[in-house]
């Protein structure tokens, strides 16, 4: 895993489920039907909310998956994720705060953690998110598959990949 340092200092953090509501409008425009979305997302799934600040702002937040059923939005399918694996979902940089190097920094930040925890670390970005594919390539990911389909199929990922 790379070290990635931003461009301006940032503290990195899980948020509580309390904080949904009071946190994440800052880095974007929320919808009721979006913080039920979030909500669920870490009382149904378990799934972990990071946010980093930027000073005392909001900067950015990203989603970790530890359990479960995993869609890929770029792929359009859905699978069961392993015991030892994590998936990085859903990150939003706040508009000003991009280009000061937030986004590489969070996501090789919590790649350490965990591939301390022993898990395997994913994430899906669409082909045409430069700005992500930028971010990731920069922490050290690299692609393990690149997925084309046609019709609706289920993916098993492959043993050797996780």
């Amino acid at each position: 895993m790379k070290d990635v340092v931003p461009k301006t200092p940032i503290i990195l953090r899980e948020i509580s489920y309390g904080e949904i509501r009071s946190v994440i409008p800052f880095i974007r425009e929320m919808t009721e039907e979006k913080f039920v979305q979030f909500e669920n997302r870490m009382t149904l799934r378990g799934d972990r909310c990071y946010v980093a600040w930027v000073e005392d702002a909001p900067a950015h937040y990203i989603w970790v998956r530890l359990k479960g059923s995993m869609h890929s939005g770029s792929a359009g399918v859905d699978f069961e994720l392993s015991d030892n694996m994590a998936w990085f979902l859903d990150a939003r940089t706040s508009d000003k705060f991009k280009g000061m190097g937030i986004y590489p920094t969070v996501f090789s930040s919590i790649c350490k953690s965990l591939i301390e925890e022993n898990r395997s670390v994913y994430c899906d970005v669409a082909a045409t998110n430069k700005a992500s594919l930028s971010g990731i390539h920069k922490t050290g990911f690299f692609r393990v598959m690149k997925i084309y389909r046609f019709g609706r199929f289920k993916l098993k990922i492959p043993s050797q990949l996780v």
